[in-house]
């Protein structure tokens, strides 16, 4: 079987969606499994264990992401975004089962619609996601994987050991203040983490 994964557009919506990953894999052992997302976040997927492939697009040229889906000839697809068009690029593209939540006037363009849950913006967003599987599996830790060059290039750029606790802090935000946490928040985290002296913290501004 060969399976689509239309993964969220935001960068930290697609690290959050990446447990789905796991689960299909484990629901679907055998399968050919692709995830499917914007070329800006692509990269992040790339090295994921869990997956057979990644297909990278661009919303300025969906003629070319319907090509590459009839290419794919896919079994079955499961969305994880809410918009008309994620569903339109699926049908458009061939997908023969579609799975996603019913939203945006899209339930036609679905042949396994599954119902807004009630829960939706009260429960983890990793738990909304997982109500696509039937039934949904239970751990929700977000996943990135790194390829051995990646790691390497990185110790090396910072002068870090390979037994260095490295957590990256990114206290920035796409469209302004509104969706950054405040300055005396990110301060109280990192004077706490630098307490332990085994903890070497990487800030990352922009």
């Amino acid at each position: 079987m060969k399976l689509v994964i239309r993964m969220p557009n935001w960068l930290g919506d697609l690290v959050m969606a990446t447990p789905i990953l796991r689960d299909v894999r484990q629901k679907y052992p055998k399968a050919h499994i692709t995830a499917m997302c914007q070329s800006n976040v692509a990269p992040l997927l790339h090295a994921n264990p869990h997956l057979d492939g990644v297909l990278a697009f661009s919303h300025a040229d969906k003629s070319q992401a319907i090509k590459a889906l009839r290419k794919g000839r896919f079994d079955l697809g499961i969305l994880l975004t809410n918009s008309l068009s994620s569903a339109w690029l699926f049908w458009r593209g061939g997908v023969k089962k579609r799975i996603g939540f019913i939203s945006d006037g899209r339930r036609l363009l679905l042949n396994n619609p599954v119902p807004m849950p009630k829960e939706r913006g009260q429960e983890h967003l990793v738990t909304t996601y997982k109500r696509l599987l039937s039934p949904p599996l239970s751990d929700s830790s977000p996943e990135l994987f790194v390829t051995p060059e990646e790691k390497e290039a990185v110790l090396k750029k910072f002068c870090l050991s390979e037994n260095s606790k490295i957590i990256g802090v990114n206290p920035g935000a796409a469209y302004g203040p509104a969706k950054c946490w405040l300055p005396d928040r990110f301060r109280a985290v990192t004077e706490k983490l630098l307490e332990d002296e085994q903890n070497t913290l990487l800030y990352r501004y922009g």
